[in-house]
């Protein structure tokens, strides 16, 4: 029997911020110049420890690049966060579906203040090749939204890159300026700011060779199925889509040229998705994993593109799955590739 042409291999770093509400819900800073911690920091510190058997530091709020132990530190949205170390493959990313795992188990909580942020190393990519994956991202972001719950879709904290007046339809890609556009601020759904900020592709750069996913809603920061795919997700995405050339300019007509946003038929193309018999026991997964999350969320209560007859087109073309889940569904032998 063939191979499958995709799979969850992937050799691509990481990194995570999970955050957490504190104990009492605060998200006021604590005294760290006294030795005062946010309410519930030394639990959450104990957790993360428990399931990596990894170091763990809780720290003071800052900006914090390229640690390489585990950091629990104030966050002034939502009471305080998880940074991970940087990770890689199935060891890396069996750490913090574990970690998710015993969060969820444990009194401590994530209310829509919390969001997951991904951050996924683009230290092999070429100034052309991260242009690209971020073309493609913003011809696929509105069909990556449709499978988060209303309160993403219109966030200030992860804006809508396909709908800032930076980019059009017949945008002419030049690699220098789409990735100084998505540099501009922290809170694009997808942003260079700390690698450009940091000496971007010099060799001198001193913060993280990476870009960030601020999609993910609080559910992520506490579901460990949820961590899993999402991850995967995105390194499948990156993992495609640097390899492919840039969109050509636009031509009338013709969804895969400029900045023209797909349907949801056309992003599983892309990804490889519109054919089971191609996947990996893995990547079937996060397949199903992906549709049910659009089933789910695709059709909202939202005005304007999110609107039930904005989205009904995307809501028609979502495919059918079957559910990949079993009694091993987290950490079997089976779906770790």
């Amino acid at each position: 029997m063939d191979s499958p042409l995709f799979n969850c291999q992937s050799y691509r770093r990481f990194g995570v911020e999970i955050e957490i509400n504190t104990l009492d819900g605060s998200a006021r800073r604590p005294d760290t110049e006294n030795g005062e911690i946010s309410l519930g920091a030394d639990i959450l510190a104990h957790i993360v420890h428990k399931a990596t058997k990894e170091r763990v530091e809780i720290q003071s709020w800052d900006y914090i690049h390229n640690n390489t132990d585990w950091v629990i530190k104030h966050d002034t949205s939502c009471g305080m966060e998880i940074n991970s170390p940087v990770l890689k493959g199935w060891t890396g990313l069996k750490k913090l579906v574990r970690v998710a795992e015993m969060i969820g188990k444990s009194p401590l909580e994530a209310d829509r203040r919390c969001s997951l942020h991904v951050h996924i190393n683009i230290s092999d990519l070429s100034k052309a090749q991260l242009a690209s994956v971020i073309a493609y991202y913003i011809k696929c972001e509105h069909v990556l939204f449709d499978s988060f719950p209303d309160h993403r879709k219109n966030n200030r904290y992860c804006q809508f890159l396909g709908m800032s007046d930076m980019f059009s339809h017949d945008y002419l890609i030049n690699a220098d300026d789409i990735i100084h556009k998505v540099s501009s601020t922290k809170y694009f759904s997808l942003n260079a700011y700390h690698f450009m900020r940091g000496g971007g592709f010099t060799d001198d750069n001193s913060r993280r060779l990476s870009v960030e996913v601020r999609m993910a809603e609080n559910t992520g920061c506490v579901d460990p199925y949820f961590m899993k795919n999402w991850i995967r997700l995105l390194l499948h995405f990156f993992d495609v889509t640097k390899n492919l050339p840039a969109p050509y300019d636009y031509t009338e007509g013709d969804p895969w040229s400029g900045l023209l946003w797909l349907d949801t038929r056309d992003v599983m193309a892309l990804l490889g998705f519109d054919n089971e018999s191609h996947l990996s026991e893995g990547l079937k997964q996060v397949r199903s994993w992906f549709i049910n999350r659009l089933r789910e969320n695709t059709l909202c209560d939202l005005p304007g593109i999110w609107s039930k007859a904005g989205r009904y087109k995307n809501w028609t073309d979502i495919p059918d799955t079957s559910e990949v889940k079993d009694e091993d569904y987290l950490y079997g032998k089976r779906y770790v590739v």
